[in-house]
């Protein structure tokens, strides 16, 4: 996917290998293109209250997962180079940019080197930069208490009127930008709550 990303988002995400080339990178903002490879993740994680009170989340990549990320951007540069990239670069906290030849392209040697390398390196924890939107699953609708957080009209099981309508509804992540779905369920669970409470002002 090519997300829409700002200067200050591209920003916050460029590596920093220094001042330098850091000013560089953002001179050269216009030119460039990011993609991002997205997982539909088959792990979990869980979120609970540190020592101080504080929600701390713990969440690993799973190996398949890894796996299908890495592939992923694999391809990913192979595309880049192949639409005439200039340089590629991944969010490998200590894997440098490779400059691409203007000759060569994706039959340089030294090119498909770099690309397995970056299957070497896999996504270690702290070797990374691996982000995540669009959380999706977090209060399960379905049809029992026992497996679901709200029921099918959005209500919580265990709070009389309250209502969840969004992505966390679902059952399980999509693996693609999950707008539409997202939408159309807020539009249903909006339209369920009109219909519970028609005497209510909206």
């Amino acid at each position: 996917e090519v997300p829409s990303i700002h200067p200050g988002l591209f920003g916050g995400v460029s590596q920093w290998r220094g001042a330098l080339e850091w000013k560089q990178r953002m001179l050269a903002y216009r030119n460039t293109l990011t993609l991002i490879v997205l997982a539909r993740d088959s792990g979990s994680g869980h979120v609970e209250l540190d020592s101080e009170g504080e929600p701390a989340v713990h969440y690993e990549v799973s190996p398949p997962d890894q796996e299908s990320l890495v592939l992923g951007v694999m391809k990913g540069v192979r595309i880049l180079v192949a639409a005439g990239a200039t340089e590629v670069a991944t969010q490998h906290l200590a894997y440098p940019p490779f400059k691409v030849s203007a000759e060569l392209g994706l039959a340089d040697p030294a090119l498909e080197e770099w690309v397995r390398g970056i299957a070497r390196k896999g996504l270690k924890p702290s070797e990374a930069l691996v982000y995540s939107a669009h959380q999706m699953g977090t209060c399960k609708m379905g049809s029992s208490p026992a497996t679901s957080v709200v029921d099918p009209n959005g209500q919580s099981w265990e709070v009389k009127n309250l209502f969840v309508a969004d992505a966390s509804t679902f059952p399980t992540p999509s693996g693609a930008n999950p707008m539409i779905t997202t939408m159309a369920i807020s539009y249903m669970i909006a339209q369920r709550i009109k219909a519970m409470y028609p005497r209510a002002r909206m």
